[in-house]
């Protein structure tokens, strides 16, 4: 029997070891030396257990068989037990159960699984260990279950957490430490995140210079620096959306998104960003090799996710958008079938309930009417898209103006009142109040003014002028609201005290929600009502 420092030296050589060069034979050889009966009453034996979880969840990565998880989590509950007594070596065995929950919770993405890998986190980030350099990591590795956890069920508080957190991580690294890009890098994807939930460009301003820095921090061969690069190339990306920037910021996006490509060419993240930058650009060159290109690497990035991976929907959702895209601009019904199918799938795996879900609706109920006889169910999609209430208010907004734009279309303007009236219901969620003042007339500019305008010329052309009245009033007064200032914004308050602001912003929140249904207007319960005919 071999010495167990070699054996441990072994198994942590494994762990380290890249895809290509996954070693069953030598993986399991190692298993079966550290689960060796002759350590488990000696002091190596919690060691073992860690390791012994650490590898069986390094397996899942490798081989996407869940049966590994499984042991995985039950190791770690077994580790946590056997180093309770250890200071150091008990904090590491709840980080490794956290990481064994976490890619339990990605494959089943069930709430529950997600609790308990937040829970064994927040356990390792406050064990009393403060000098031991593993604490910046066990902090980031909590803020990013936390943020994971509000992907699914757009939990604010979660991501607020998640940055608090995520700054604790990066304060605890010394100037010197590997672990700082990777605690940079995460807090601003923390930014990213809530950008693109509420709006707000001071976080995409500070994710792109949080991003930089990371990238600084990390030398050419990091293995890190793949991911930096692309998710620096997201942020860009967004920069570029949002203010119509010059050209070189989205040629920047697209450069950064190919660099991390040519890092990692089988990353499905990667290609999926790529993608999506080409067909950004498309939109302005119309050049028909970024269209083609980009869906080539959609597919791609399909084809590289693992059957029910966390990310699965996203990656169909846009590759099923950029060949809607391509039908659109060439009428192949082949590109509109497909789009169709691969949208299906996309919500399909989307589980009831997360916030990602009104997106996959959207994306398919934009391909469906198209189609010529799948109006009623594109309807039925954008209702539910409308009513998913963890959903981003944008993704709503949009769901909520497609159906009243295609219900008029094909059944006249009395039928759309009450939807463009649900969709006004929406505006004060989306001029959300804890969102500097720039940022709330931005988003009410490109939205309120337009849609009170449709929304009172279907009225009056269905007869009802006092609605379109109504309509007008109630886009006007929101506007209005904002502009005169009526409540400041949260931006000092969350600098000089960040846990106050986000007990303000939270009871914003819920204030708003309860204005969204008090604005006045005659509206159904639901977003609007399928007229007969459609119903199939």
């Amino acid at each position: 029997m071999r010495a167990l420092p070699s054996v441990i030296d072994e198994a942590e050589e494994a762990l380290r070891s890249p895809v290509e060069r996954y070693d069953p034979a030598r993986v399991n050889r190692v298993l079966t030396q550290l689960a060796n009966p002759m350590w488990a009453h000696t002091k190596y034996g919690g060691i073992c257990l860690i390791l012994i979880c650490e590898i069986q969840y390094f397996q899942y990565d490798r081989t996407r068989d869940p049966q590994y998880l499984t042991e995985a989590v039950q190791t770690g509950q077994r580790a946590v037990k056997a180093n309770a007594l250890h200071e150091r070596f008990g904090a590491q065995a709840r980080s490794s159960l956290g990481d064994a929950w976490r890619r339990l919770a990605e494959h089943t993405r069930n709430g529950h699984d997600f609790d308990a890998a937040i829970g064994a986190y927040r356990q390792a980030a406050q064990a009393p260990c403060n000098r031991d350099p593993s604490r910046p990591i066990r902090l980031t590795n909590l803020a990013s279950a936390l943020a994971m956890r509000f992907e699914c069920t757009g939990a604010p508080e979660d991501l607020e957490e998640a940055l608090r957190v995520g700054r604790q991580a990066i304060d605890a690294t010394r100037g010197d430490s590997t672990d700082r890009a990777t605690c940079l890098g995460n807090l601003g994807n923390f930014l990213t995140q809530r950008f693109q939930r509420i709006g707000a460009a001071e976080d995409l301003d500070r994710a792109i210079d949080t991003y930089r820095r990371a990238i600084q921090d990390t030398g050419e061969g990091a293995a890190d620096r793949a991911r930096l690069l692309s998710c620096l190339g997201i942020a860009l990306r967004n920069r570029y959306e949002l203010t119509s920037a010059y050209s070189e910021v989205l040629d920047e996006a697209i450069n950064l998104s190919q660099q991390a490509v040519d890092l990692d060419p089988s990353n499905h993240r990667f290609l999926t960003n790529l993608g999506n930058a080409l067909i950004l650009r498309w939109q302005s060159s119309e050049a028909d090799t970024d269209l083609d290109r980009a869906i080539t690497v959609s597919t791609a990035a399909v084809s590289a996710t693992p059957h029910r991976h966390i990310d699965l929907h996203k990656h169909l959702t846009n590759l099923s958008d950029t060949l809607l895209t391509r039908y659109l601009r060439h009428g192949a019904i082949h590109d509109l079938d497909l789009a169709i199918q691969i949208a299906r799938r996309a919500v399909a795996a989307t589980p009831e309930g997360h916030s990602h879900r009104a997106a996959t609706l959207n994306n398919l109920s934009n391909a469906l009417v198209f189609s010529g006889s799948g109006l009623s169910e594109a309807l039925r999609g954008w209702s539910e898209a409308c009513d998913t209430v963890h959903a981003p208010i944008t993704t709503r907004l949009r769901a909520a103006i497609s159906q009243a734009f295609h219900l008029g279309l094909r059944y006249g303007p009395a039928v759309t009142v009450d939807a463009y009236a649900s969709a006004l219901e929406l505006l004060p969620l989306l001029a959300w109040r804890g969102l500097r003042q720039q940022d709330q007339h931005q988003l009410l500019r490109s939205h309120a003014e337009p849609l009170a305008r449709e929304g009172a010329g279907s009225a009056v052309a269905a007869g009802v002028p006092d609605r379109a009245i109504a309509m007008l009033e109630v886009g006007r007064g929101i506007y209005w609201n904002q502009l005169l200032d009526t409540r400041t914004d949260l931006t000092a308050v969350r600098d000089a005290a960040p846990n106050l602001a986000t007990k303000l912003e939270k009871c914003r929140t819920q204030l708003d929600q309860h204005t969204a249904s008090s604005t006045g207007l005659e509206a159904s319960r639901s977003p609007w009502v399928i007229p007969p005919e459609a119903k199939e």
